[in-house]
């Protein structure tokens, strides 16, 4: 049963609630919901951690340092889980990397809940709409593509009682349509330029082609061997010999030995070793001893959300965000732009 319909609040409003707010988390005064949001902010407790959240200033990657911690974890149950410095990667990846030319947030966000919010720890569930161009150099025959999208996300935080950094980040859960995974992915993963970047990384920057039992993350440093070698050749064939995705039951996964994990783990890889031996053929532990790209974790969202979040994302909010479904996709160019006409980031999705 849903109690409420989510409410949608205006960005640029935040900074003006919150100088009529004065902070009331830090000055401990009773906390007044800005108008409309009575009903959804219905104690102290998630007042407070409304505008906490609100004055955090999450949307901007250069505040990440301060708002995620050593342990935050976020975890899109399908694609896989990411540990504070991996959470910035993951961003990069969804919202303007090599794969995905931008992101642009469309309208404003919806806070749906703040139930299970006391004075130690926060939570927050917000639905947003957001449009993903993909990058034609890596999608089948170059073809334009844009998922325009609904993101739901829960954000576990505690308040620091801090005006500069006031909020931190403990986990972060990510819902996205099943069809980003099993229709979006393979549009890019299954390009014969997807392959060639793999490859050139798994081979010309991890030295993944040479078996040796004592290699590791760190070692894979200035040992690169020529570009074009049959190496590549072969790692072409073996990464086009793999399945775009996995399946089980009503859910699509890129976390097990699938192209789509070799692919987003190779992004992370070019530019940080510590994920080479994420994108091996052969299963290889890392420096955390844990392994990827290997077997699927098999996590889905019923065991991160409730029915009524779940409900709300896929069936309230894509009316409430004015998108006919939780997810569009269209084989051309996004055409959305934010008040501003910029593509911002964002740390929802």
């Amino acid at each position: 049963m849903i109690n409420n319909v989510g409410i949608i609040i205006q960005l640029s409003t935040f900074l003006l609630l919150l100088g009529q707010q004065q902070f009331a988390v830090a000055e401990a005064t009773p906390c007044l919901p800005p108008p409309g949001l009575g009903n959804l902010l219905d104690t102290q407790e998630k007042c407070n951690c409304f505008y906490s959240f609100a004055a955090s200033g999450i949307e901007d990657p250069s505040n990440f340092p301060s708002i995620y911690a050593e342990d935050s974890v976020l975890e899109f149950p399908q694609v896989g889980k990411y540990l504070h410095d991996g959470i910035a990667e993951y961003i990069s990846f969804a919202m303007a990397g090599v794969f995905v030319s931008d992101y642009t947030r469309v309208g404003d966000p919806i806070f749906f809940d703040f139930t299970g919010s006391t004075a130690e720890q926060c939570v927050a569930v917000i639905a947003e709409r957001g449009a993903w161009n993909l990058n034609t150099a890596f999608t089948q025959d170059n073809q334009a593509v844009c998922a325009d999208v609904v993101t739901g996300v829960k954000f576990f935080y505690t308040m620091t009682g801090d005006q500069a950094s006031p909020i931190i980040v403990h986990k972060q859960d990510v819902w996205l349509p099943d069809a980003l995974v099993s229709d979006v992915f393979s549009l890019f993963v299954d390009s014969p330029a997807a392959a060639e970047y793999f490859c050139d990384v798994n081979v010309n920057t991890c030295n993944n082609n040479k078996k040796s039992p004592k290699k590791s993350a760190k070692s894979t440093k200035n040992m690169r061997p020529p570009k074009n070698s049959k190496a590549m050749e072969n790692c072409v064939k073996q990464f086009n010999d793999l399945p775009s995705f996995s399946t089980s039951g009503e859910f699509t996964y890129v976390d097990g030995n699938t192209k789509g994990c070799r692919v987003v783990h190779s992004f992370f890889a070019s530019t940080n070793d510590v994920h080479c031996p994420h994108i091996s053929f052969e299963a290889e532990e890392d420096i955390f001893g844990l392994y990827k790209c290997n077997e699927s974790a098999g996590r889905a969202p019923p065991d991160l959300f409730t029915d009524a979040e779940l409900y709300f994302f896929e069936h309230v909010a894509p009316g409430m965000l004015e998108l006919g479904d939780a997810i569009e996709i269209k084989m051309e160019a996004c055409s959305n732009r934010d008040e501003s006409g910029k593509s911002p980031t964002s740390a929802v999705a």
